[in-house]
């Protein structure tokens, strides 16, 4: 029987055709599965900075201008100035006044420099990059530097004693402030105290001998004769029952002719501005953001001081 090559040509081509085919299929199969590898890892990649900017927009939560101008918004405790460059990268974080945040429980608004003319706050002294301030106790829109916060205090109670000594018509008043201040701090008497034997109880007296009282004179006017009493408007010595005691008796019609001197002690741990505890709390929180301050020692410093008011009418 004579042997047809054509056929076997064309069963050959057909065969080569069909492996042919087999490998293009397995080539795209690992082809296809390449790009669903690569696609998978973008998802993934993707996922994670979602996740990560989600996370981000938690723990700092961006101010918008809108939601600062309504009445709703809270005002925090602590003002930090920072650089517009920071978080500026971020699309979430462009065009806001800054974002939140909280140390130790006390709430912070971290404001960019750039917009610190948008907030309409008040700060005192002006704004610098860097510096945290603090909330006005009576001022909403007033914040103190911490730096500067009870030196401000001390003047504006200082400001509202003399308002209520010319609002009461005084002929002569005078304010002298006392402060129970150390001569070295408690370290370095323990540390002088360490070589020689001691008992523990004539140690703490040694070192509580070392406290001293400073005082030094603050204000002092006369004035050429009394003047019709008016009721003073009070802020730091609204609750001060010597000062409102003073203030009934001097516009008290069938009182005022009688007085004729008034000496008050003020101690400063009932007119402070805010108790140990917040002040504690403030420093740990600035000092946190890298704005080291002596807030708390100064707060000390505050609750251990007296003014002495007197008054001639």
């Amino acid at each position: 029987m004579a042997i047809d090559f054509k056929k076997g040509s064309d069963f050959l081509k057909s065969a080569a055709d069909k492996v042919g085919e087999a490998g293009k299929n397995v080539a795209n199969m690992a082809k296809d599965g390449v790009q669903s590898l690569s696609d998978k890892a973008q998802e993934l990649s993707s996922q994670a900075k979602v996740k990560q900017l989600e996370e981000l927009l938690r723990k700092f939560p961006p101010v918008s201008h809108e939601e600062f101008s309504k009445s709703t918004f809270a005002m925090p405790q602590l003002i930090q100035i920072v650089d517009n460059t920071l978080k500026q990268e971020i699309a979430e974080y462009k065009g806001v006044l800054g974002w939140c945040g909280k140390e130790e429980g006390v709430d912070i608004l971290h404001l960019y420099h750039a917009s610190v003319s948008d907030s309409h706050i008040r700060f005192l002294p002006s704004a610098t990059c860097g510096t945290v301030y603090c909330a006005h106790p009576f001022d909403k829109q007033s914040y103190i530097s911490l730096d500067n916060y009870f030196s401000y205090i001390q003047q504006a109670k200082l400001a509202e004693l003399q308002h209520i000594a010319f609002s009461l018509g005084v002929k002569h008043y005078w304010i002298e402030l006392v402060e129970t201040t150390s001569q070295s701090d408690k370290s370095k008497i323990a540390v002088s105290l360490s070589g020689l034997k001691v008992a523990k109880g004539d140690a703490e007296r040694t070192m509580q001998s070392s406290a001293y009282l400073q005082s030094k004179s603050l204000a002092e006017m006369s004035f050429s004769e009394s003047r019709d009493p008016q009721l003073p408007e009070l802020h730091y010595f609204a609750q001060d029952e010597n000062i409102k005691e003073l203030i009934e008796m001097r516009c008290s019609a069938d009182k005022k002719s009688t007085l004729t001197s008034y000496t008050i002690e003020l101690n400063n741990s009932s007119s402070a501005a805010m108790s140990a505890t917040t002040a504690a709390k403030i420093s740990i929180a600035a000092n946190k953001m890298g704005a080291g301050s002596s807030f708390q020692a100064q707060s000390a410093r505050e609750q251990n001081s007296k003014m002495i008011f007197k008054m001639e009418f």
